[in-house]
């Protein structure tokens, strides 16, 4: 299991130079996230699939934003969310680009599919984030119109059992918990970065 949140804040330089200089790179990441069990080097791949196609879909230069938060998921939420009732670290990341067609929107995730010009993309950025989401227990969905940007949002099965002993553990040694996170910020990214101690998430 790991943090999300110490996994996109170490891609900082790598997604700096990804998006470039005219894109402006924010990251909010939520207190106290729950850890996630999924394959560390296939959600990595994941974040740059997404901020590479965010990038692409702003050629004259936007704003892209990652933020992350925990989402406790009841019945009421299940059909909303896709994925069953559960506790859940959420992923969102939302460019002010173009946007999309209702057509488009609905095959983004087809592999192959791309509306980028012959010989400029494989089609299969976001089908692979799609799969990986999916094998994870979790799901991806867009949220986009024409001239509106995008936001996917990725959702991921929290293994609470698990989180629930490692909140019991911070509290007979407190000495171990982590107190904060540290802030940073570059010439194209910009993150804010709140203090959290495992053992004060309800």
């Amino acid at each position: 299991m790991f943090d999300v949140n110490d996994l996109i804040g170490g891609m900082r330089s790598l997604l700096n130079l990804t998006v470039g200089e005219k894109i402006v790179l924010s990251f909010e990441p939520g207190p106290g996230l729950w850890p996630v069990r999924t394959d560390r080097s296939q959600l990595e791949a994941s974040v740059l699939n997404l901020v590479t196609n965010a990038r692409d879909a702003m050629p004259a230069g936007g704003t892209l934003s990652i933020a992350s938060r925990n989402q406790t998921v009841g019945d009421d939420l299940a059909l909303e969310f896709g994925v069953q009732a559960g506790e859940y670290v959420v992923v969102d990341v939302t460019d002010t680009g173009v946007g999309m067609a209702p057509d488009v929107a609905a095959a983004i995730f087809e592999p192959f599919f791309t509306t980028k010009r012959a010989g400029s993309g494989t089609g299969l950025g976001l089908s692979m984030v799609f799969g990986f989401v999916a094998q994870s227990g979790g799901v991806v969905r867009v949220r986009t119109a024409p001239g509106e940007g995008r936001r996917f949002r990725c959702t991921f099965r929290a293994p609470s059992s698990a989180w629930k002993r490692l909140r019991s553990r911070s509290r007979r040694c407190p000495a171990t918990t982590p107190q904060a996170k540290p802030c940073w910020q570059s010439r194209t990214m910009k993150v804010c970065c709140a203090s959290w101690n495992a053992s004060y998430v309800n």
